[in-house]
């Protein structure tokens, strides 16, 4: 009977130990996803917590919010803990840094007038930042990252776009027309053959 007794006692014991560690070795994991990591001339950036280790998330940001996603104006740290009450997961937490920048006037970039058939190099500057091309005025895929671009051979006028962006915040695009003329023009600067 004692050895029954002590036996149970052992057992109660050893499950006790079980669940603690299954408990302490169970965290929840945390990331935050920024649509954008600088807040540019105002405007918000969205961050977006994601979890795993649990089932049943509430999300707590340090700015008061309960919500899986906020959008946030002011540069800071911003800090959100994960729980889940219906699993023994302990708790995540995770924290990112946005900052806050002015958004950058578009780039200086002069058109030209070329002959129909041949192609030209068109250059961007009046920026520090990083230079991105295009064939749309918004959206679209870059089509060269450096402040010259070279086109391809043209037999129709074409209007090109250029952007730049500096500590995370992108300018407006600025145009620039390629020109095409047919015919030798002696009065002016361009003489096709």
């Amino acid at each position: 009977m004692i050895f029954v007794k002590i036996r149970n006692v052992y057992l109660s014991l050893l499950l006790i130990l079980i669940s603690f560690q299954v408990f302490s070795q169970c965290t929840i994991q945390v990331s935050i996803t920024p649509s954008n990591s600088t807040i540019c001339s105002g405007n918000p950036v969205t961050l977006s917590a994601t979890a795993t280790g649990g089932t049943a998330y509430t999300y707590s940001w340090n700015t008061g919010e309960t919500t899986q996603t906020i959008s946030v104006n002011k540069p800071g740290n911003y800090q959100v803990t994960v729980s889940d009450a219906q699993s023994a997961c302990a708790a995540g937490t995770s924290s990112i840094d946005i900052t806050a920048a002015a958004i950058p006037s578009p780039p200086i970039v002069i058109g030209a007038t070329i002959c129909t058939g041949t192609a030209t190099t068109i250059t961007a500057s009046g920026s520090s930042g990083s230079y991105s091309w295009y064939t749309e005025p918004t959206g679209g895929i870059s089509i060269w990252s450096k402040p010259s671009y070279v086109t391809k051979i043209l037999t129709t006028s074409t209007t090109y776009y250029v952007e730049t962006t500096i500590a995370g915040c992108t300018s407006a695009r600025a145009p620039v027309t390629i020109n095409i003329t047919a015919d030798p023009t002696p009065g002016g600067t361009t003489v096709c053959f």
